[in-house]
């Protein structure tokens, strides 16, 4: 259940940073895709005409509603905020219809579905424009 209140939401991301910490990359990935996929889903909050304008991750905690890029934006700060990099290259790319949250060359596809992490074999993606999670690091200071 998504939390109503900000402290509440800024708690409980808190605790799934915690919870993630503590297990190996694909549970944590795992974990925290199910997490955000159960953020209360609007039409649009975030749009790419933009990228230095995205919020930080805790403006984004102070919306209680996110689109399919609110929400892969919402995943990499979490990755990024775990300090452990087990990853390559980490990156939201724009397919056709998708927002979706790239890791190690697609060997990790998040934000596709709730509960399911993809690759790269398991799907073919025409990406249509990429931002790197190294665009996004000063978003968190």
């Amino acid at each position: 259940m998504w939390k109503h209140l900000y402290q509440e939401r800024l708690a409980d991301w808190y605790h799934l940073r915690q919870a993630a910490s503590a297990v190996e990359l694909p549970a944590q990935l795992q974990l925290i895709n199910t997490w955000w996929f159960r953020a209360p889903i609007v039409n649009r909050v975030v749009t790419w005409d933009n990228p230095a304008e995205w919020p930080t991750p805790w403006d984004l905690l102070v919306n209680s509603g996110y689109c399919d890029l609110a929400r892969a934006l919402g995943i990499v700060y979490t990755l990024l905020l775990l300090d452990r990099q087990l990853y390559t290259d980490l990156e939201i790319i724009l397919t056709g219809q998708d927002n979706l949250v790239q890791i190690d060359s697609g060997k990790y596809i998040l934000n596709w579905a709730p509960g399911e992490v993809l690759n790269i074999n398991s799907t073919s993606l025409t990406v249509l424009r990429r931002i790197d999670s190294k665009d996004l690091a000063s978003f968190l200071q």
